[in-house]
């Protein structure tokens, strides 16, 4: 399958098993962001997310079976590089479900990473850029029924007012 192809392929198949994520990691008085680009499925379809990781990258993760669940396999990609890559891709093959939402409100917090990124890795998150991205990732929770135990944009607004 040609490249073409392939993300035309790659953007259908993420619209439907695919999850964009902004994860906030508390790390002393700082506070660390994280960008993902998931698709989790049982392992008995690593093929098919192995010829994606060759073709974009990332990486493979394994949970094994519970009583619940059968084997689990992601793809996950969560270096920003890659991350911003991937997603100035699917601008030219865009998503087409509720999951399009997901994507842009995805691609506007990497934009605010970048630019943040731009000023330098000792530059720290300003409290209105971390309370912005946070209200992002919030939104694009909201529809699944909540953060499920990520922090929240009220969890970073506490945390940034403990930290004054």
């Amino acid at each position: 399958m040609k490249n073409k192809e392939f993300m035309r392929w790659f953007s259908g198949f993420l619209d439907g098993e695919g999850c964009f994520s902004i994860r906030f990691h508390f790390c002393g008085k700082h506070i660390k962001v994280g960008q993902y680009i998931v698709i989790n499925m049982t392992s008995d379809d690593i093929p098919i997310l192995t010829e994606i990781k060759n073709r974009l990258g990332g990486y493979l993760k394994h949970t094994k079976e519970t009583e619940k669940w059968r084997p689990q396999t992601a793809w996950e990609v969560s270096k920003f590089s890659d991350c911003i890559r991937i997603s100035k891709e699917l601008l030219k093959y865009p998503l087409q479900s509720r999951k399009a939402d997901d994507f842009n409100k995805f691609y506007t917090a990497l934009q605010m990473i970048e630019k943040k990124r731009k000023r330098g890795w000792k530059s720290r998150w300003n409290r209105v850029e971390l309370i912005k991205l946070a209200e992002i990732r919030d939104s694009m929770w909201k529809r699944k029924g909540g953060v499920r135990g990520y922090k929240t944009a009220k969890d970073i607004e506490k945390f940034l007012t403990i930290e004054e």
